[in-house]
């Protein structure tokens, strides 16, 4: 079996590394922190005893651990994890506590915080249970650092047990996730997997094969300043154009009123003035045409403001970020159906809903390696009231384990 206490260790010891990455970051990965953990991982990884660890330029950790007994010639199985955390919420320092037998009180994380069933109310599903939690300042790391300390002990479990059956494996970990640069550095055709999972998920039992068609789109706005007591007929406000643009009709979708399969426009960042402003969006939808309507719409927002304002006052900069992944994994659902049998015999009934979001695996898929997004058990991302209850980790790595020693269908 998983050790558990090892295995919340092993996240405790983790979370207390800073790797959350930046946007602005001009280096890959964006800030030393990430390869800070994987110089740690790699270390460890070592002293298990295990060869061909290797990391290489670009700070990505991976290591091939050939199959074992009935399972040698097993098609390998890849699993990936991502070290980095978001920059969503205060990312450092991580100051940790676990909560042991939860009552389903609320709980107290600082002076002005407190993580309620009121406002979180799946908090008593996990009533008896184990949660780790935050101080209330920063977030708690469980995305992905929960994958991590899944995968690490269950490659400790492996080394501890040298004759237990198992398929080839590869592994990787990643960087940069968080800010969608997770692979695009990561070199396939060096990665012997035949297929793979990220555990990069939420509650227990979530499984995913389907994500968010998404786009990042930068708006520039420029304007004309002048005095404003002498503004009449001169005064090009780039403040207000943004305004406009941004309550347009066609743009009124946004992630606080959607769910589901429906798509958004989250404009997350905006800086400027009179004479220049800049709004930061990212576009989603599951469903591909709607998807790029949805781009052509920004497109004819922009098109009635030039008509309005002037052709120079307003610029799209739109970056493809990723795919969904259903697209190309219709056709090797036998991937899919290898995780649900194996979530089952953990005694976990999978969860099957699109993600609100994407995963490495999202790209990895469409660059030919089919890779679901499994459970890791950490809840509210990217929040200081983020919590991961131990129960759920332990789950994620006795599915992995399960994964890696049982034949793929």
């Amino acid at each position: 079996m998983i050790d558990r206490t090892s295995l919340l260790e092993r996240f405790l010891r983790y979370v207390a590394v800073d790797t959350q990455s930046r946007e602005d970051g001009d280096t890959y990965p964006s800030t030393p922190g990430q390869r800070e953990l994987i110089q740690l991982l790699a270390g460890e990884l070592c002293d298990m005893g295990y060869s061909g660890v290797a990391v290489d330029g670009y700070g990505y950790l991976t290591l091939y651990v050939p199959g074992v007994g009935g399972l040698a010639q097993a098609p390998c199985i890849g699993f990936f994890a991502h070290v980095d955390t978001a920059p969503d919420a205060p990312g450092s320092p991580v100051k940790p506590r676990v909560v042991s037998a939860y009552g389903g009180e609320d709980i107290v994380l600082s002076e002005s915080m407190v993580l309620s069933p009121r406002e979180f109310p799946e908090l008593l599903e996990y009533r008896g249970q184990d949660l780790v939690v935050t101080d209330g300042n920063t977030l708690l790391g469980a995305d992905d650092k929960a994958g991590v300390a899944a995968l690490m002990e269950v490659l400790r479990w492996l080394s501890l047990n040298p004759n237990a059956p198992h398929a080839p494996l590869a592994i990787a970990f990643t960087l940069d996730e968080e800010i969608g640069r997770g692979v695009e550095h990561f070199d396939l055709s060096t990665f012997p997997a035949q297929y793979a999972y990220t555990v990069d998920g939420g509650r227990v039992g979530e499984l995913q094969w389907e994500c968010f068609n998404a786009a990042r789109v930068r708006v520039e706005f420029n304007g004309v300043p002048c005095h404003p007591g002498d503004a009449k007929g001169k005064m090009r406000n780039a403040l207000t154009m943004a305004r406009d643009f941004d309550c347009h009709p066609l743009l009124s979708a946004r992630p606080e009123n959607t769910s589901d399969r429906q798509g958004f426009f989250h404009p997350y960042h905006l800086e400027g003035c009179v004479a220049k402003a800049t709004v930061d969006y990212i576009v989603r939808h599951h469903d591909a045409e709607v998807f790029k309507q949805m781009l052509a719409d920004m497109q004819r927002v922009a098109d009635s403001l030039r008509t309005h304002y002037g052709e120079a006052v307003v610029t799209l900069e739109v970056e493809q970020q990723y795919r969904n992944m259903r697209e190309r994994l219709e056709g090797k659902m036998w991937v899919v159906e290898h995780a649900r049998q194996a979530m089952r015999s953990c005694g976990v009934e999978p969860i099957e809903q699109p993600i609100r979001g994407g995963t490495d695996g999202a790209v990895l898929t469409w660059r030919g390696l089919p890779c679901p997004n499994l459970f890791a058990g950490g809840m509210n991302f990217h929040s200081v009231y983020e919590y991961l209850p131990v129960e759920s980790l332990l789950k994620a790595a006795e599915v992995v384990r399960t994964l890696a020693c049982t034949p793929a269908l």
